[in-house]
This record gives C-alpha cells, sequence and structure tokens, in this order.
C-alpha cells in the first residue's frame, strides 16, 4: 500500500492468506482475505497503520499514525487511533472530532464527577491512551471547565458551536453525557439529545456519562 500512488498488492484471488506488501518491509501476513471484506481503502490503510505499519521511513512513520486528512470532513465517521469518532467541527486550519459515543464511565454530579474524579481527570486519563506519534497532531483546546489536548465539548458547542450538533438527532447517542459547561449548574446531552441543566438540589441523583473529544491540527499536514 503506497501513500501517494494509493497502490495495494493482496496475495492471489483463491481466499488463501493474504500477503500485503509495503515500501520498506517484507510480505506482512494480514490472515485471510475475508477479514478485508466490507473496509474502504482508507480503513484498510488506518488498520495497517494502527498495527505499526508505515509506508517507508523518516517523518512518515509520524505522520502515518495521523488521521487520513481526506477523511476529516463535517459529519464523517473514522477510525483513528482504537477508536470511532464523528467528525464534528471544521475549520481551514482545525478538524474537531468527537468520540462516536460515550466511554461508559458514568458519573455523577456537579460537573460530571466520576467517584470523586472530576471530567477533567477523565480527559486525562483518556489521553493516556493515545501514542505520542498520534498526539503530535492534536491541538490543546480550552473548553469552559476542562482544557487540553482531550477535552469535553461545552455546551455551546453541543448546541451548533460545532457545526454537527445542531440538532437533538445529532447529539444523542442512546444515553446521557456530561458537556464541560458548569456554572453553578451542570449540563449535559440527555439520552434523547437535549440539551439539559442539573442543578443544585439534584447533586444527588443525576449521572451522566463521558464523551470525549480532541482538535486535529490541520496545518500540519502542509509542512
Amino acid at each position: 500500500m503506497n501513500r501517494t500512488t494509493g497502490e495495494i498488492y493482496i496475495g492471489n484471488g483463491d481466499n488463501a492468506p493474504v500477503e500485503v506488501l509495503t515500501m520498506g518491509s517484507g510480505p506482512i501476513d494480514v490472515g485471510n482475505v475475508q477479514t478485508l471484506s466490507g473496509y474502504t481503502f482508507d480503513e484498510m490503510l488506518q488498520k495497517m497503520i494502527d498495527a505499526g505499519f508505515n509506508s517507508g521511513g523518516g517523518s512518515s512513520s509520524i505522520t502515518s499514525n495521523w488521521p487520513v486528512k481526506s477523511e476529516l470532513t463535517l459529519g464523517n465517521n473514522l477510525i483513528w487511533a482504537g477508536n470511532r469518532w464523528i467528525v464534528a467541527h471544521v475549520t481551514d486550519t482545525e478538524a474537531y472530532l468527537v468520540l462516536e459515543s460515550v466511554t461508559g464511565q458514568s458519573g455523577t454530579f456537579p460537573g460530571g464527577m466520576f467517584n470523586g474524579s472530576g471530567v477533567q481527570d477523565k480527559c486525562t486519563e483518556f489521553l493516556n491512551k493515545f501514542t505520542q506519534e498520534q498526539t503530535s497532531v492534536l491541538k490543546s483546546v480550552v473548553a469552559d471547565q476542562t482544557a487540553g489536548l482531550v477535552f469535553c465539548p461545552t455546551r455551546a458547542q453541543y448546541n451548533g458551536g460545532f457545526s454537527w450538533f445542531n440538532s437533538n438527532e445529532r447529539r444523542k447517542v442512546g444515553t446521557s453525557y456530561w458537556t464541560g459547561t458548569y456554572n453553578d449548574s451542570s449540563w449535559s446531552v440527555s439520552a434523547n439529545g437535549a440539551i439539559q441543566e442539573h442543578s443544585m438540589g439534584n447533586a444527588s441523583s443525576d449521572v451522566a456519562d463521558f464523551r470525549p473529544a480532541v482538535c486535529v491540527d490541520l496545518t500540519l499536514y502542509d509542512k
């Protein structure tokens, strides 16, 4: 598979174990033909990247761990760094990726507390899942009560500030999750996608999940 030409070599057509050739390495056995069925070219490339293969030496070993730039279009779903993301907002210089669903780490009010650990702690914990090469393409973001290379989108970002999230339908993931906004009240997105306030009076009963986000620096792809 060549990033420049888009070429990929896959063994024979008899459903035998497949050999994929990459520049700078010998044949790589990636198993049976059926394991590649249904994947797009970019998804196959990403799987090879995640497995530690690249198309050459030098800086490409770093950039190959970045999201595929052509996939960073508004509303697109992509697989990167072992997770599924949705591209929630794109500018000339940045692409904001929000986890497609939640992490399954539910926490209680206020401000999205997770057994004594706040949303910011969960952002830092999630960041530790990335490699150094993967974080090299990310920008630090301040999002109300969270900040860093991993952040929790704010109430405003979920309410159209991120252009993808302009309706309940686009916000909902089947369970509630916290935003990064806490201003005397906490704010979450409900199971049906509505943005809701949690006042101090609900402190003991309100529970929601964690949905992190990252910002990809598009300017680095041109260097």
